[in-house]
């Protein structure tokens, strides 16, 4: 049904969207296992240890620095020369003492048997350096993104349904079921 036209007397569009179709090395084989999108979820686990986070956007450093609170030391591994935040969060990121910002550093892998071990990470200085860290956060979403976008979605697609219903059935409001 994505090509041509098509009648009726309503519609619901549900184009979705594209997750994520990169994944790092080590990710799928040790997620739960260190491997973690959810520092709100998951960062209480890594108390008194070191933890990587991957990004340069706001979301990463809330994330840094709410796992800064709980993890001995963050590093901070940025892909691009600066933080893509707002200014005053790069400000506070940079004068955290827990956390180690790492500019121009790509995750490159994640590493561990069992559990995760360290990150394989490069940057012009240096490449396919270990850093040793017990857990990896925002290895691509963060603040539980995958799981957000799922809910977001069919919470929208009952929106659309409903309203659908109510216009085809000429009602403006929606009467519950228990009255």
């Amino acid at each position: 049904m994505n090509k041509g036209s098509h009648r009726g007397r309503a519609g619901i569009v549900a184009p979705g969207s594209m997750g994520r179709t990169q994944t790092i090395p080590g990710e799928e084989r040790l997620l739960g296992k260190g491997v973690s999108y959810c520092a709100t979820c998951d960062g209480f686990f890594f108390q008194d240890q070191e933890v990587a986070v991957a990004g340069a956007s706001d979301e990463a450093v809330e994330e840094g620095l709410l796992l800064a609170r709980l993890a001995r030391r963050v590093h901070l591994l940025v892909p691009t020369a600066d933080l893509k935040t707002a200014p005053a969060l790069a400000v506070q990121v940079a004068a955290h003492p827990n956390v180690a910002v790492r500019s121009a550093t790509r995750l490159r892998e994640i590493v561990g048997e069992r559990v995760v071990s360290g990150v394989r990470v490069s940057s012009p200085d240096r490449d396919h350096e270990v850093i040793p860290v017990a857990g990896v956060f925002a290895a691509g979403d963060v603040l539980c993104k995958h799981l957000k976008q799922a809910v977001i979605t069919a919470a929208e697609g009952a929106r659309a349904a409903v309203a659908a219903e109510r216009y085809l059935a000429g009602r403006e409001s929606l009467r519950s079921d228990w009255s």
